[in-house]
């Protein structure tokens, strides 16, 4: 419960994984198997070419991706022929297809036990009792060690809409949006409650939610000799968001409930925004710093406005820290936002239209208080980053996410036709702890035009995973994929 101690949580993220890399990393070589908002800087011209970039000339050029080495009985194979040559291609017999759902074209999002390093992806499928069923994939170790070990998480014989789900360290909380009393609500339980009974009921409201994100902040350790953490760090705390559709009116609304850790209601739902003018999709959480949240959104209208938001709200009453930020006014209609933030900072990809061909993605740095970042160079600081264009023309990106990594941070988006891309793929972009672009994105599968955000999360001991859905030819149901990557920064 709240405020026990957890001796998994010892150490800060950051310092984990720094940990973790000293001991997985290799060298680096070619992959193998393994009120008013606040308005951003003016957007700087990075370049047109997907990936790469000069490095301040007082910096050491960022190394190119790793391989990470496999032990064991591992399963051999190779990525298709066309990418051959790609750092991170995955190959064809380690490519997994969880699922194929009629119906249900939506996001589906991984999670990471980050002490364990296992992995977690929550889909919706069929199941022996009822029509839809949740189950979750997990899985571990090197690219080449097997398919993931999928088990039944939810089967509460109901409709199920969207999913999602995180890790506090201890357990898995599975969020979904589904019927079973009634009308489509979100529902929290962890996963082991196949039936739900001991699930708590977030939303109880005639329409339907239609996008849904979760997030668990961990409890932090005192700091020897430091200024005393709030009581909210060394508990840990939660959160669930989603955006309520009203069919019949055309509007959306969007809800916040704060949770303990363990994944139990902290008060009432908060109305954020309720139903009006502006529309709400792509909702995402994360922590920010010891004793906050971040929330980012895409907001919209019939009359073509369409931003990319990103607010700091108190962990324990979710108000607002300062204004909302407006990140772009060019989301266009594919839009989309991922943060990848923590105690000590993070980042934030967000993918943009800019024109009438250009489907872009950006990166930008954030610090431990969820601003903008200072420039820096060695041990010097600067103004505040800038955003750093990670997609541009002549190559079209959408449906970008993100994971922090320990030197950096991984950016994963659906690089559609343009330029020298002439098949739709799943690529990854390494960025290092400066901002910098480290080498050219690298693909990693070959996915349809048309589907979900892409999902990535990073462990402790370096791997990286990725998942995605894909549009079926038909446009009626969707694809569930998920792949470990043979390559780590």
């Amino acid at each position: 419960m709240a405020g026990e101690p957890r001796a998994t949580s010892s150490l800060p993220r950051l310092t984990q994984l720094s940990f973790a890399a000293l001991l997985a990393f290799g060298p680096a070589c070619d992959c193998g198997d393994d009120g008013g908002p606040m308005e951003m800087p003016p957007t700087p011209d990075a370049g047109s070419g997907d990936g790469g970039q000069d490095s301040p000339p007082d910096e050491p050029e960022p190394m190119a991706p790793g391989f990470m080495p496999d032990v064991g009985d591992l399963i051999e194979g190779e990525p298709p022929e066309e990418l051959a040559q790609e750092a991170c291609a995955v190959d064809t017999n380690k490519l997994f297809q969880l699922a194929v759902s009629e119906g249900i074209v939506g996001d589906t999002m991984l999670g990471v036990d980050l002490i364990e390093s296992e992995f977690g992806m929550v889909f919706v499928d069929v199941s022996n009792e009822c029509t839809h069923a949740v189950r979750i994939a997990r899985f571990s170790g090197p690219a080449g060690s097997g398919e993931p070990e999928v088990e039944l998480a939810l089967d509460a014989c109901s409709t199920i809409g969207r999913t999602a789900v995180a890790h506090n360290d201890e357990t898995w909380l599975l969020v979904t949006v589904d019927d079973r009393d009634g009308p489509m609500d979100v529902w929290i339980q962890r996963v082991g409650d196949r039936t739900g009974d001991q699930g708590f009921r977030l939303s109880d409201s005639p329409s339907e939610e239609v996008d849904v994100a979760v997030m668990a902040a961990p409890p932090l350790p005192q700091p020897e000799g430091a200024e005393p953490l709030p009581d909210i760090a060394l508990e840990g705390y939660g959160a669930v968001a989603w955006i309520d559709s009203d069919a019949f009116a055309g509007t959306r609304a969007m809800f916040l409930q704060m949770l303990t850790v363990d994944g139990e209601p902290n008060g009432d739902p908060i109305v954020l925004y309720d139903h009006g003018a502006m529309d709400f999709t792509s909702v995402t959480l994360a922590r920010v710093g010891t004793d906050k949240i971040g929330l980012g959104y895409r907001r919209f209208d019939r009359m073509g406005i369409s931003e990319i938001m990103f607010e700091v709200r108190d962990a324990v009453t979710g108000e607002l820290e300062r204004e909302p930020w407006l990140i772009t006014p060019e989301g266009g209609q594919q839009g989309t936002i991922e943060l990848a933030t923590d105690e000590t900072g993070g980042g934030i990809a967000y993918s943009v239209e800019q024109g009438t061909e250009g489907r872009q993605v950006w990166f930008i740095r954030l610090d431990a208080n969820g601003e903008i970042a200072p420039v820096q160079s060695g041990v010097q600081q600067g103004g505040p980053s800038e955003p750093q264009r990670v997609v541009g023309l002549p190559y079209k990106g959408v449906d970008a996410s993100i994971a922090k990594l320990p030197v950096g941070y991984a950016v994963v988006f659906r690089g559609l036709p343009g330029g020298p891309i002439t098949e739709s793929l799943i690529r990854i972009q390494f960025i290092d702890r400066f901002g910098r672009l480290i080498d050219q994105a690298s693909s990693i599968a070959f996915a349809a035009d048309i589907g979900g955000r892409t999902t990535v999360e990073a462990a402790f001991d370096g791997r990286i995973a990725v998942g995605w859905t894909d549009a079926t030819e038909d446009l009626m149901g969707t694809t569930v994929n998920v792949v470990r990557l043979p390559c780590v920064r």
